[in-house]
């Protein structure tokens, strides 16, 4: 994954300014919360909205405990659309 920039980066990319020490402990501390609570809500929604699904063709026999006695694996595919898409962006005001 790619470095995701700290507070302190955004705040300059998006106002031109550095963080003074007389400003950063109320804007850097209210933009984390502020970050914190939407990445709740959108982990929250995408627990809630995932969806999977298990085809014919998903199960297969292999041996897993016990040597030499075959048994059935069901392997089980996440939509990841359904995670990506469940916490829209125009939720950030």
């Amino acid at each position: 994954m790619a470095e995701i920039p700290n507070a302190r980066r955004v705040y300059y990319k998006v106002t031109g300014c550095i963080l003074e020490s007389h400003h950063k402990p109320d804007i850097e501390k209210a933009m984390i919360e502020f970050a914190k609570l939407h990445v709740e809500a959108a982990l929250k929604e995408a627990s809630e909205n995932a969806k999977a699904s298990l085809g014919k063709d998903w199960i297969r026999k292999e041996e897993t405990i016990h040597p030499g006695q075959l048994v059935d694996t069901i392997i089980i595919k996440v939509d990841k659309d359904s995670i990506l898409n469940s916490y829209t962006l125009t939720n950030i005001k």
